[in-house]
């Protein structure tokens, strides 16, 4: 008798195209970047995400007609994110600026389109992933994407990076560009690779996820993200907690490894080398890269009188002082930035007079500005269904999978409660949720016949073009922001060229109102060189042209008041004054706190020779804390021409305190 040929498995990743694709997806979203544009980070994963995206849904309808039918499998969260969807178009829809929340803020992308990404493929994993084997797999995927992002993180340690990369001082962000968010993506993904290690069957992929477990711990601590080492301890609790190895279990786990495991003791010394390496590389880069900051990081997480603690806090005052505002809707997606300043709270102006937060860093409040309270309750039922599930869930096979699910979820929610959601990370959360809710709950089947005309030859065709279509919109804000980059560069050295650069980039996709004002400040500039009228003017529309797509963005007012002021000192043209006073009062209304607007506000009242209005916005000035010596004189020259000799000599003395030779070279002009 011949051997036995080992029964091969029932399923696999080529049985079931869909969760490859959706998993290959999820374990490039972290990696992809792109240094040579401005926005290296955010608008490739965002363009990525959204053209995946449109693949597995095409992928999906085309296998559905070609089989005949669409075979749906309901699950319990249905309805959840069907009416967040419904809540979140109806926010934007009456929202103050609904392109915007198509659109995307510059570098952030967490737009109406993104969350329909997001819930499609919280759909399509529903109808492909229905056992723990096939969620072992999207696992061994994601922890071969995980490898180049910590590899990068590690690279970062050493102060090694792109040339134009934007440093956090010595924190690590790898390919995600902000550390914060780094910490968010390795938070959840720590978990998942210990119920890996603890689980799987092969002993290569046990050794790569202990390695990988410990590679991502190195980068943990040099992100220096408070909210992530707070995150990963719960979830570590959480683990301990959920963790129910009964004797069953036990029995199952020696079966399975039974002769063969214990016959691999050279693999298991490979583990123990491996884990000795990466804890000596653990010492070395903490001796090698200076800790001083690292340790402030640290002792600071527990001190709420700390500088960024005391600001966090004031965004979460904010923030509610939004809410109580707009309780219902909200204000649409990726609107809080633009309305930020009107409710900020006066210690945040008095600590960051400039500083504006376009996100709430806490997922529950953000939601809630986004989309309303009903939106936030939506969102925390679909996190309370989830976990409540794993957490009860008592099942023998599913117990080392499901608990590293437990841990990631419940990590994720907890530093979720200081961070920020990210068009990064929030596709593999929502995953998450979907196998979660797959894994826990029954499924409720459904099947739904293709109509006699539905062909699959013709649908392909209208898909093919649809997604060509689709893809060129997609890929033009890289063009635009490939273009911005160019004429960034060339502005120094060769500025005459730079100028087509940003012109071909507003043109390209004029939605993206950051363009704008790329394009009006380098007129500005070129203007100054020139002392140019026709670069002023080009300035000043291209700062009204972003101004019609959102007429919220404060720096596009200012830049239109500064083109019109510039024009004015060039030719004189009372017109153009007239417009510069509209503009900064327009920018003023949406930024009342910033002193900048003033100056210029005072700047327009000297030059029109408006006394009243000098003395009081100069007064105004002093009052936000402007220690100008400029301002001082023209209240003590006003002060001393109105006949108050006492109070123009308290003017000229606080002059004397902030700068003693102002008065010589005041005199000597």
């Amino acid at each position: 008798m011949g051997k036995k040929s080992k029964p091969k498995d029932s399923s696999s990743f080529l049985d079931n195209p869909l969760a490859l694709i959706i998993a290959v997806v999820l374990a490039l979203l972290p990696i992809v970047m792109y240094p040579y544009i401005v926005d290296i980070y955010a608008l490739p994963k965002a363009t990525f995400l959204y053209i995946s995206t449109m693949i597995l849904v095409i992928f999906y309808i085309i296998r559905s007609a070609r089989a005949g039918e669409f075979m749906l499998y309901r699950s319990v969260l249905d309805i959840p994110i069907i009416l967040i969807l419904l809540v979140a178009t109806a926010s934007l829809l009456f929202s103050d600026m609904p392109l915007l929340g198509l659109v995307g803020k510059y570098r952030n992308y967490e737009t109406l389109p993104a969350l329909f990404c997001y819930a499609a493929i919280y759909f399509l994993l529903t109808q492909s992933v229905r056992d723990e084997k096939s969620f072992e797999r999207i696992l061994k995927v994601l922890a071969i994407g995980f490898i180049p992002v910590a590899t990068y993180g590690l690279i970062q340690v050493s102060g090694i990076d792109f040339p134009n990369t934007v440093r956090f001082e010595s924190r690590v962000h790898s390919s995600l560009g902000n550390p914060i968010l780094f910490g968010t993506y390795l938070v959840i993904m720590l978990p998942l690779l210990l119920s890996l290690a603890r689980s799987v069957e092969e002993e290569r992929w046990r050794l790569l996820a202990w390695v990988l477990i410990l590679v991502g711990g190195i980068n943990l601590i040099f992100t220096e993200s408070r909210g992530a080492w707070l995150g990963l301890l719960i979830a570590a609790i959480a683990i301990f907690v959920r963790w129910r190895k009964n004797a069953a279990v036990k029995k199952r786990l020696k079966m399975t490894r039974s002769k063969a495991s214990r016959t691999k003791s050279k693999n298991r010394t490979a583990i123990m080398v491996a884990i000795l390496v990466v804890a000596i590389i653990l010492i070395i880069s903490v001796l090698i890269v200076p800790n001083n900051h690292l340790k402030n990081r640290l002792v600071s997480t527990f001190t709420f009188t700390e500088s960024s603690t005391v600001i966090r806090i004031e965004t979460w005052k904010t923030a509610f002082k939004m809410i109580s505002d707009r309780p219902l809707l909200g204000y649409g997606p990726e609107q809080m930035g633009y309305w930020y300043p009107i409710y900020k709270t006066a210690k945040h102006v008095a600590i960051e007079p400039n500083g504006i937060a376009d996100r709430a860093h806490n997922d529950f409040l953000q939601t809630a500005v986004d989309v309303g309270i009903p939106g936030m309750l939506l969102y925390i039922w679909m996190f309370t269904v989830a976990i409540l599930g794993l957490f009860k869930s008592r099942a023998v096979f599913r117990s080392s999978y499901l608990t590293g699910l437990f841990g990631a979820l419940v990590g994720y929610l907890a530093q979720a409660q200081t961070g920020i959601p990210s068009v990064f990370t929030t596709p593999l959360v929502w995953s998450l949720l979907s196998i979660a809710t797959n894994l826990r709950y029954p499924l409720k089947p459904v099947t739904v016949t293709v109509p006699h005309w539905f062909k699959p030859k013709f649908v392909t065709a209208v898909l093919a073009i649809i997604f060509v279509g689709f893809t060129i919109f997609a890929i033009n804000p890289i063009a635009a922001d490939y273009h911005i980059y160019k004429g960034q560069h060339l502005t120094k050295a060769q500025p005459d060229q730079a100028s087509p650069e940003f012109d071909a980039a507003v043109g390209l996709f004029p939605y993206q109102t950051e363009y704008e004002k790329d394009a009006a400040e380098f007129y500005l500039h070129y203007a100054s060189l020139y002392q140019s009228s026709i670069f002023t003017r080009q300035a000043a529309l291209l700062a009204l042209q972003g101004l019609s797509y959102n007429k919220r963005d404060f720096e596009l007012a200012y830049y239109a008041g500064e083109a019109n002021l510039f024009e004015y000192r060039i030719s004189e043209d009372k017109t153009a004054l007239v417009n510069a006073k509209k503009y900064y009062r327009q920018a003023e209304a949406l930024w009342p706190s910033i002193i900048l607007l003033k100056r210029r506000l005072l700047d327009i009242a000297v030059i029109e020779g408006d006394s009243k209005t000098i003395e009081s916005t100069a007064k105004e000035l002093i009052k936000m804390g402007d220690r100008d010596t400029s301002v001082y004189y023209l209240l003590a020259v006003r002060a001393q021409n109105s006949g108050n000799h006492e109070k123009a000599e308290q003017y000229f003395k606080k002059i004397d305190e902030i700068d003693p030779g102002f008065m010589m070279k005041t005199r000597g002009n």
